[in-house]
């Protein structure tokens, strides 16, 4: 019996542990999401310059778009069509496939303008 006194002080740590360490991931967290916020704000009023052109996006790594992607690596185009608060309203050709999409101001890193010719 003493053993399972032995196992529960083991659990007991780790838990411990594992509860001390969920305080600095909120905290790295929130940093992250106020930085994205205010980037946001920045990325949005540049995005409201772009409506109408041909763009390519580059994303946050934890929230990459595996359709854009595709688009990309087929030669299609994305065409910005409307910004609003929190969102980006895109229309993407590639060949007979066409494709309109919202996508997030927060995951969006990047923005390029591309040439028509590209």
């Amino acid at each position: 019996m003493e053993y399972l006194g032995f196992i529960y002080g083991i659990f007991g740590v780790a838990a411990f542990i594992s509860v001390i360490s969920l305080g600095t991931r909120v905290s790295r967290l929130e940093r992250r999401m106020r930085v994205r916020e205010d980037r946001g704000n920045d990325l949005r009023t540049h995005l409201q310059k772009r409506i109408g052109e041909r763009v390519r996006f580059s994303f946050y790594d934890d929230e990459e778009d595996i359709d854009i992607e595709l688009y990309y690596t087929q030669s299609g185009y994305l065409e910005i069509m409307d910004v609003d608060e929190t969102w980006v309203y895109i229309h993407g050709e590639n060949g007979k496939r066409q494709m309109d999409k919202l996508l997030r101001i927060s995951s969006i890193k990047g923005v390029e303008t591309i040439a028509d010719g590209e």
